[in-house]
């Protein structure tokens, strides 16, 4: 799959590299991802005055063009200029060689993860604006449900008996080469442990928390000598509602994990009842 993202820049001096980047493109195979910097872009203008209205059209122009290549009826009928091969790496790699007038587009880069809204913006804040989303505290947390029932149902119940919260690095785990925190972990003679991971984040981050957290229980099992088949840890994570998507297969899959016990965010009362059946307690400094 051809997954490449490019980044939009205008180059006030036409003699010299020096380029401000105001926006960002990126192709997943099937779908184009176009967002520009309206701060970015003012300031481009105000640095071009003799020819500010060229950055606007060429922002209109390519908005338009990415909208058309977009539409299905691009897949499905027979059109003379195929958006998909023409807006393709090779031509942005080409722009990237040789154009050389107040827009420039930096040499594509290719990912190896499937593109999600939330991995575009990450990619536009990181390398175009971070202050695009300057609003983003004030939206509505589509997550913010799932984690109120955790806190109502099973944190709140826990947290004085175990750790809740925990953040977990290699000063409480030696030999531990990332930070890893914990909704909650106790200890009494096996481990009783749960991790929240919100199947509404992009793939990348939820592959990350599964892999960590699988590393995680190996270096708990190993520190404390605790191998037990008696170990309860949980993955708390609703079912994605797309029942064929990448998401689905790999929340079906941990149903099938033997290191992990799968529930849902209203079954986290399990957890607790788990945790004070077996009179688990806190274990390491916090």
């Amino acid at each position: 799959m051809d997954t490449f993202y490019t980044i939009i820049k205008i180059a006030p001096n036409s003699l010299t590299d020096d380029c401000l980047s105001i926006g960002m493109l990126a192709f997943d195979g099937e779908k184009y991802w176009l967002k520009f910097s309206n701060d970015r872009k003012n300031t481009a203008k105000r640095l071009v005055k003799t020819n500010s209205e060229s950055i606007e059209f060429v922002v209109k122009q390519l908005t338009k063009q990415i909208e058309q290549a977009n539409k299905p009826v691009n897949a499905s009928q027979n059109i003379l200029i195929s958006f998909e091969g023409f807006l393709n790496s090779n031509f942005f790699n080409y722009l990237n060689i040789y154009s050389n007038g107040i827009v420039r587009f930096a040499k594509p880069l290719f990912l190896n993860e499937i593109l999600t809204e939330d991995t575009f913006l990450n990619l536009f804040r990181l390398f175009v604006d971070n202050e695009a989303e300057k609003n983003i505290s004030d939206k509505v947390d589509i997550n913010e449900p799932f984690y109120k029932i955790i806190e109502s149902n099973l944190i709140k119940r826990v947290e004085s008996q175990i750790h809740t919260n925990l953040n977990i690095d290699s000063s409480k785990l030696p030999g531990l080469y990332f930070n890893y925190e914990m909704d909650c972990i106790g200890l009494n003679g096996a481990f009783v442990g749960a991790k929240a991971i919100p199947f509404t984040k992009s793939m990348a981050s939820i592959d990350k928390e599964i892999s960590h957290y699988i590393a995680l229980i190996s270096f708990l099992k190993n520190q404390y000598n605790r191998e037990s088949d008696s170990n309860n840890f949980y993955i708390i994570a609703n079912e994605p509602s797309q029942i064929n998507s990448h998401e689905h297969e790999t929340w079906e899959s941990l149903l099938h994990n033997p290191f992990l016990k799968l529930i849902q965010s209203d079954e986290v009362e399990l957890i607790a009842d788990k945790v004070e059946e077996t009179g688990a307690t806190t274990f390491m400094n916090s």
